[in-house]
């Protein structure tokens, strides 16, 4: 139940997600102290969305690692292209995180996007990629999209058979 991607989630978890006032709104999770580790992960998180701005602020105690996840990230639409961005720590593996891309709608039903990321624990070399991808609107609930991912060797050493680049595709159909 994680608020934030780890490694676990939670089991006999407690989740309220507010309503929104004025384009804020926010979460909290906790989980009750189960099992052989009887450890907690709690997380919160908060954000605002109005006309075009998004903004989301993410914590995540997980006390059976010890590590503390810290991430904020930002949109803004300017008609003509949404520019993203995001800024993550984690306390305790010393990692900071950031990404950078721009959704661009190229017709009325295709959005071209890009993006570009890093990933650095201390004393460690970064994991740094870039991607490339496109989603053509079929109709109003399908969507055929594709997508190009590259990273340089840092991201992928240790990863037993890990690509530098990957190509994918897929149907999205919404019921």
């Amino acid at each position: 139940m994680p608020l934030i991607a780890g490694k676990r989630s939670s089991i006999n978890g407690i989740y309220y997600a507010s309503p929104s006032f004025g384009g804020f709104s926010g979460a909290v999770s906790t989980n009750l102290r189960e099992g052989v580790a009887n450890s907690r992960v709690s997380a919160f998180h908060v954000k605002y969305e109005g006309g075009p701005l998004f903004v989301a602020l993410g914590y995540q105690d997980d006390e059976l690692t010890n590590e503390k996840y810290t991430r904020i990230g930002a949109s803004y639409d300017l008609g003509v292209a949404k520019l993203l961005g995001t800024y993550g720590r984690v306390k305790n593996a010393d990692v900071d995180e950031w990404s950078v891309g721009a959704d661009v709608p190229v017709a009325t039903n295709l959005v071209v996007s890009v993006g570009y990321a890093q990933s650095k624990q201390d004393g460690a070399k970064a994991e740094r990629g870039w991607s490339l991808a496109a989603a053509y609107a079929l109709s109003k609930r399908t969507t055929a999209y594709a997508g190009y991912f590259d990273a340089n060797k840092a991201a992928v050493m240790g990863r037993a058979g890990a690509p530098d680049s990957r190509f994918g595709v897929g149907l999205k159909h919404t019921f």
